[in-house]
This record gives C-alpha cells, sequence and structure tokens, in this order.
C-alpha cells in the first residue's frame, strides 16, 4: 500500500512530536511543515534521527 503523504502545521513541542511519530509509521509519509511567516527565516532545529529515516 503507498503510504499516505502528511503535513504538520506548526513545528513547537507538538509537531516536532508528530514529525518523529510520522517518520516511525510505514503507514504514513511526512509530506512537508507550515510554520509562521514570522518564523520562516529562522532555522530550523538539528533533527533527531535515531531510526535512520529521512531528516526533516
Amino acid at each position: 500500500m503507498k503510504p499516505l503523504p502528511v503535513a504538520i502545521i506548526g513545528f513547537g513541542r507538538l509537531g516536532k512530536a508528530c514529525a518523529e511519530r510520522i517518520l516511525t509509521e510505514e503507514q504514513l509519509t511526512l509530506a512537508g511543515i507550515a510554520r509562521r511567516a514570522e518564523r520562516v527565516m529562522e532555522p530550523l532545529p538539528a533533527p533527531k534521527n535515531p531510526l535512520g529515516c529521512p531528516s526533516l
């Protein structure tokens, strides 16, 4: 079965937790992350990659 693409709105504590969980699920794929306009120019935090999944 083709994985379901999922996007996250916001990349705070909850968004990061959701991204980590999505990356561990075989039925889901992380399609994107939407951030507020005033935060777009800020760098993304360093990715946690304990499972060898593609980084965020």
